[in-house]
């Protein structure tokens, strides 16, 4: 019997057939994924993409967060408590004093420019005169600010009858003074002037006289008394007066000396009250140089701007506190060093000139 090689064993055939079906389905298969990740190339990224350093660090602090941290914390001593609240408030000391030490350093800038800038003001034969004339126009102001604040209060309900008395009242005070004016009596508009302040801060606190009425008639007064004694100095005055300063120049010949022994809640004040000091003065350089321009008297130029105190930040309640005894006061306490930190660094920022 004669073997054959042509005739293909029905086995092999079998497995031939099942190759040729792998090959074409798998052929087919990365042929089908590779025209989808083409058009839509979005589809595996969220399977293959691994988190960034970024998120894997901000996974790590919520994890602290809500580690046993908390819990050794709320088992702090009293003893613990206090040693934080020692270290934390001398932190914040440190930093009230650095930032009122550059504060200072800027003042005695502002000065010095202030000094120089409006000395040659106080030789100009139109500033007497201008003083005069610009009596009614700080009495214009005084009066519509007023005015706006009546016609709210009458827009109100009746509670607020008292308030609308009061400023009723002062109108018609106002109204003198102008009368005063317009008869050629400065003495007369001095004295009812002066008058009118001791009655606005002889109100309560909630009365809330708006400050621009107070202001000028400060102005009123400073003019005429300039004006009597012909006193140059006093007549190119602006926003910012020398004894404006909270500390004497004997406290800031010795300045750090002056700041070592106060307490945070004195730091942060004096932080509060140096800005705007420093913010007058540079309003009143700011004042002269728009007078040099305009070729006008540094009264009238004062005048003319518009310039808002700083407004300062009232922390004395937070930052008198006594040391706290436990973990929620010592929080408190945290709290309100922060916020004074935030209100020195505006401060400051108000007084980068």
């Amino acid at each position: 019997m004669k073997a054959t090689t042509d005739n293909i064993d029905p086995i092999q055939v079998r497995m031939l057939k099942g190759r040729r079906i792998a090959r074409m389905f798998t052929i087919s298969t990365v042929a089908v994924v590779g025209l989808t990740a083409m058009v839509y190339p979005d589809i595996f990224r969220s399977e293959l993409q691994a988190p960034t350093a970024e998120e894997r660090e901000k996974a790590k602090q919520e994890r602290k967060k809500n580690s046993i941290k908390k819990k050794k914390v709320e088992r702090l001593t009293k003893e613990d408590v206090r040693k934080l609240a020692k270290l934390r408030s001398a932190k914040t000391k440190a930093k009230l004093q650095a930032i009122l030490r550059k504060i200072e350093q800027r003042i005695i800038i502002a000065e010095t420019a202030e000094r120089k800038i409006t000395e040659v003001f106080r030789e100009d034969p139109r500033l007497m005169q201008a003083l005069n004339q610009l009596i009614p126009e700080l009495h214009r102001k005084a009066t519509s600010s007023l005015a706006i604040y009546q016609n709210a209060l009458d827009r109100k309900s009746p509670e607020y009858g008292a308030r609308s008395k009061q400023a009723r009242a002062i109108n018609s005070k106002l109204w003198e003074i102008s009368r005063h004016y317009r008869s050629g009596s400065l003495e007369k508009v001095k004295s009812s002037a002066e008058a009118l302040i001791k009655t606005i801060e002889g109100l309560s606190d909630d009365s809330n006289i708006p400050t621009t009425v107070s202001r000028k008639l400060k102005g009123i007064i400073q003019n005429i008394k300039a004006i009597q004694t012909n006193d140059k100095d006093l007549a190119v005055r602006g926003y910012a007066e020398p004894e404006d300063h909270p500390l004497n120049r004997s406290e800031r010949s010795q300045f750090d000396d002056t700041i070592a022994p106060m307490s945070i809640a004195q730091l942060h004040e004096l932080s509060q009250l140096m800005s705007e000091h420093y913010s007058n003065l540079a309003a009143d350089v700011e004042a002269a140089k728009l007078a040099e321009a305009e070729k006008i008297t540094l009264p009238e130029a004062i005048e003319k701007m518009s310039h808002d105190p700083f407004d300062k930040d009232d922390l004395q309640e937070e930052l008198n506190q006594e040391t706290p005894s436990d973990t929620d006061e010592l929080a408190e306490l945290t709290d309100a060093l922060n916020e004074a930190e935030r209100s020195a660094e505006r401060a400051l920022r108000e007084a980068d000139g």
